[in-house]
């Protein structure tokens, strides 16, 4: 057996861990419920979910409610 170098030996094991998380993605998906994908899960976006979405900036902007 020819010997691997370090490079390939971490490509092989990074794509089997994508191809893992692919895996475990699709059965989230199928696990859900259908009626969860037409049902509005939140009446009000989310403070944090604002936060998340500015995070980037050096200030955060004003939020008018």
């Amino acid at each position: 057996m020819a010997e691997q170098t370090i490079e390939m030996t971490f490509r092989t094991i990074l794509w089997q861990q994508f191809g893992a998380a692919i895996d475990m993605l699709e059965n989230a998906l199928l696990a859900c419920p259908a009626s969860l994908w037409r049902e509005c899960l939140w009446s009000a976006p989310s403070d944090h979910l604002f936060v998340a979405r500015h995070s980037r900036t050096r200030e955060m902007p004003s939020r008018h409610i």
